[in-house]
């Protein structure tokens, strides 16, 4: 009878020890769950700023579609220029460089020849003017393109963070239910 009651009193010690490292291990995983909790509280509200960030930004790009259109607009304005520069070129120059019409063979007079290349020169100069204009309107549209496109970048950047953050955060909730089922 002293053999078993050694073997019960070591039973009971070896239970008592048992609940103690389970009470032990309990504890360790509740303060690891609340520290997750704090830690996903602080990303959630990382992730909330971020997104009212990006919000902000979009909000300052909400041009992009005008300021596209716009270029694309005078860009397609600046070839009409250019095409009708060459236009008025090459009249001048046929009534510099002929003096009689190819077509019906008459004689074209001096005084005509003259008004005329007077006439296209009054263009190439009003295109002229007109075009410097046009360019510099190009450079500022360009010039806020390329603030639109580095503030593209900047919310690009921003989702990857946010995508980032979200993967954690379900990491964590994942870890935080084992954690829990464990302690059960």
């Amino acid at each position: 009878t002293k053999l078993i009651n050694e073997k019960i009193a070591f039973q009971k010690q070896n239970i008592e020890e048992h609940k103690k490292n389970h009470l032990v291990e309990i504890e360790k995983k509740t303060k690891e769950i609340t520290d997750n909790d704090a830690y996903l509280d602080k990303v959630t509200k990382d992730i909330a700023l971020i997104q009212k960030h990006n919000q902000q930004l979009t909000d300052q790009i909400a041009d992009k579609t005008t300021v596209s259109t716009r270029n694309t607009k005078l860009l397609t304005l600046q070839s009409k220029f250019e095409d009708s520069d060459k236009k008025l070129n090459k009249e001048i120059s046929f009534y510099e460089n002929n003096d009689n019409c190819p077509t019906c063979q008459q004689a074209i007079a001096e005084d005509t020849k003259e008004k005329h290349v007077t006439e296209k020169q009054l263009k190439i100069t009003e295109i002229g003017t007109a075009s410097t204009k046009l360019e510099e309107e190009i450079e500022n549209v360009c010039k806020r393109l390329d603030e639109i496109d580095k503030i593209q970048k900047h919310i690009t950047a921003h989702n990857s963070e946010i995508i980032k953050l979200n993967t954690q955060v379900t990491s964590i909730n994942s870890f935080n239910t084992k954690l829990s089922k464990e302690i059960e």
